[in-house]
């Protein structure tokens, strides 16, 4: 018969901390700007390609993202689109998804930029019309001011036909060319070649090659 003085007790288990291990991703990682303000590393990266068209390689290099690491990005942004258009419904970890949505807002911020430069250029080789205002004020002893006088000076941009030539055999090169010498990589002659059904294109390629008439 086994004593029950001498029988040992059961020892207690310490109780254990359970450890949660967070998924992150460094695209995710936030940086401090110049002035102060902070952003994350993915939403720097398109932010430069909207504001200055900053290729995306080199726009995560000034955010301290080599080029290796950049291009594994886009790897497994890739592979992960691949896999979910595959398999909808299998588990991707967090940073495959981060470097899914770095893909699609680049590529976003991309096609605003070209927007915005188009916009410009087309404001160029139509012309516009531009003003600012000066305003004289006088102050008072007691610190208020009063506005004296106020001149507006307007001018006139005229249309740019280089721009819009450039543009035409840019946008549509099967049908307006840019025609170089290579001598002196001076634009020569500007050429275009449309469609009989497309007026339009005619009558703007014929604009642009007019020169004015000597006196």
């Amino acid at each position: 018969m086994v004593d029950k003085a001498k029988a040992k007790k059961p020892r207690k288990r310490a109780a254990r901390t359970a450890v949660v291990k967070v998924e992150t991703s460094p695209i995710d990682a936030t940086i401090t700007l110049a002035d102060a303000s902070t952003i994350t590393i993915g939403e720097r990266i398109a932010q430069l390609v909207v504001q200055v068209g900053a290729q995306p390689d080199r726009a995560a290099r000034s955010c301290g993202i080599d080029k290796a690491t950049f291009d594994a990005w886009i790897e497994q942004a890739e592979l992960t689109r691949a896999t979910l258009a595959a398999t909808p419904t299998k588990r991707q970890t967090v940073h495959a998804l981060a470097c899914l949505r770095l893909v699609d807002s680049i590529d976003e911020a991309a096609a605003i930029w070209e927007m915005t430069s188009l916009t410009a250029l087309e404001q160029l080789a139509m012309g516009y019309q531009a003003s600012h205002t000066i305003e004289v004020v006088s102050v008072a002893s007691d610190g208020t001011t009063t506005v004296v006088e106020r001149r507006t000076k307007t001018w006139h941009q005229a249309p740019q036909a280089a721009v819009l030539q450039w543009k035409l055999s840019r946008l549509m090169p099967d049908r307006f060319q840019l025609v170089t010498s290579r001598a002196t990589d001076d634009v020569d002659e500007f050429t275009a070649t449309f469609d009989a059904r497309d007026a339009q294109s005619a009558e703007i390629a014929q604009k642009s090659t007019q020169t004015p008439a000597s006196d």
